[in-house]
């Protein structure tokens, strides 16, 4: 049975976006699976993987990038400047009643010294 026109023009409107590398290993995947013009459900179906497949491979550049900007923003981060600021804060908070940092700040660890020193003397 001879296909179309119009079918043989559907092959070529199939892979009208795709890159020649993908372009060339979808017609040889028709060709090895048998699937002639007038398997057109096939062909969109391979079509359909084709496009996943290039899709799919740009995902491992694109965590690579992601993971290189998660290290600059690290880096970034770690700088002088931006560890300055954070020892203010530290330090800002500490000075609130009730915070759980270092130093004696709270009412209770207050009361506690006295009482320590008390106990001592």
């Amino acid at each position: 049975m001879k296909a179309t026109e119009a079918q043989r023009n559907l092959f070529q409107d199939l892979v009208a976006e795709l890159p020649d590398q993908h372009r060339a290993e979808f017609f040889r995947n028709l060709h090895e699976a048998g699937i002639s013009p007038n398997d057109v459900e096939l062909a969109r179906l391979l079509r359909a993987l084709q496009l996943y497949k290039a899709y799919y491979e740009t995902i491992p550049g694109a965590v690579q990038k992601a993971a290189a900007e998660i290290e600059r923003l690290k880096r970034e981060y770690r700088a002088p400047q931006y560890r300055r600021a954070r020892q203010l804060r530290s330090r800002r908070a500490a000075r609130r009643p009730g915070h759980r940092g270092s130093g004696t700040s709270s009412p209770r660890k207050k009361v506690l010294k006295v009482f320590e020193e008390r106990v001592k003397g």
